[in-house]
This record gives structure tokens, sequence and C-alpha cells, in this order.
């Protein structure tokens, strides 16, 4: 027998409801930093309060949950994205200590563990949410890294040599009175 008034909706139409929630939910947030309106102004002075500059991640977060439950099998909704960008987010307000919730979570954990236990803990996090983000291995990302470094140092090397060369020239004399 059934229940008078009770509503039984199938699995896949709450996640979609709390999809939507979370898609409206980011889009505020998103229109919160134009801090137009009064519900909108308030809406941003509490997350900037709680989260500071890292404010500007949680829109992605809230993305990446609503695309796990109504896409899982997309790309956008794979799970390891969005458990990485969670994971890099944490870190990064803990690391920086963004806001009164990264300066708690500062806090916390250099009383545990030390100032430097608490930057080692956070800066390990970060690099493992960046590994489980983009699926990858840990040489994946040092390689990665090296060539970034590897393009920097030849960019900035090219630019630093072609300044002393500058400075070379400028040493010379222009007149052939000046060699005398």
């Amino acid at each position: 027998h059934s229940r008078r008034g009770k509503i039984k909706l199938k699995k896949q139409t709450l996640y979609t409801i709390f999809a939507v929630f979370l898609l409206g939910l980011s889009g505020l947030i998103f229109l919160s930093f134009g801090q137009q309106g009064e519900l909108l102004t308030r809406l941003n002075i509490l997350i900037t309060d709680k989260l500071g500059f890292a404010a500007y991640i949680l829109p992605f977060d809230l993305i990446a949950m609503a695309f796990l439950l109504i896409a899982p099998k997309t790309f956008l909704g794979q799970p390891h994205l969005t458990i990485g960008l969670f994971i890099t987010s944490v870190a990064v307000v803990g690391l920086g200590k963004t806001g009164t919730l990264g300066e708690e979570l500062w806090l916390q954990l250099s009383e545990l563990l030390s100032v430097g236990g608490a930057f080692l803990v956070f800066l390990g996090m970060l690099v493992i949410g960046v590994i489980v983000f983009f699926n990858t291995s840990i040489e994946q990302v040092i390689g990665g890294l090296t060539t970034i470094f590897e393009v920097l140092a030849s960019v900035f090397g090219k630019s630093e040599q072609k300044i002393l060369s500058k400075k070379d020239e400028a040493k010379k004399p222009i007149f052939s009175l000046d060699k005398l």
C-alpha cells in the first residue's frame, strides 16, 4: 500500500535536481563577483570572507560536482576532475591561508605538525590534486614542469643575452676619435 502525499523520485531525477541547484549556485557566485544587487553583494562578501581569493575557484568546483552528477560518462563528468579540483582547491586555500577558512586550516595543521609540516601537507595536497585532476603520474608532472622551466630559461636567457650584448655595444666607440 502507498502513503498519501509521498513522492517517490528516481535516483537520477534527484541527481539532476541537485546538479541544477549546483549550477545555479555557481552562476550566482559568478554574478556576485560583479557586486551588483544587494543579495549578490552579500553573497560575495560572505564567500570572499570565508575563502579569500580562492572564492574565484568555488564556482568551478560546483560546476565539476554538477557534471559528475548529471553526466558521469562525459569528459567533464569524470570523477578524477572533480576530486582533483577539490583537493587542489583545499590545498590552495590552506597553503595561501586565504580567508578565514584558510587561516583556520593553516592554524590547526601548523599546531599539530609545525609550520613546516603544515606547508608540506598542503604542498603535497596540491601536487596530489594536480596529479588526480590530470589523471597522470608524478613522472609526467615532473617532465611537464621541466619542459616549462626549460622554455622559461631559454626565453629569459635569450633576453638576458640581448641585454648584455647591448651593453657591450654601448662601450664601443662611435667615432674614430673615441679610440684614441
